[in-house]
């Protein structure tokens, strides 16, 4: 897992084939940080997935993006869009 912001964060490893609920247990759990309160950001082990779990005025959304095969940019990589 990765997470940015000033109150960062950093797991070494987590299974993101996970459900909204287990992704959110891990948040109260493990970072020990109320998930209403922030944007967490989970990045696969093999870096080709990446899940945004967030707090919206209807509840907790968790964005799932997948690369597709292909390995995500690093951090600060500039992407062309």
């Amino acid at each position: 897992m990765a997470a940015v912001g000033p109150d960062s964060h950093r797991l070494d490893t987590i299974d993101v084939r996970n459900s909204i609920g287990w992704l959110t247990a891990v948040v109260h759990d493990e970072i020990q940080d109320d998930v209403y309160a922030g944007t967490f950001v989970f990045v696969s082990r093999l870096c080709d997935g990446v899940k945004i779990l967030s707090f919206d005025h209807g509840g907790v959304v968790l964005y799932h993006k997948r690369a597709g095969g292909r390995a995500l940019p690093a951090v600060g990589t500039s992407i062309r869009m």
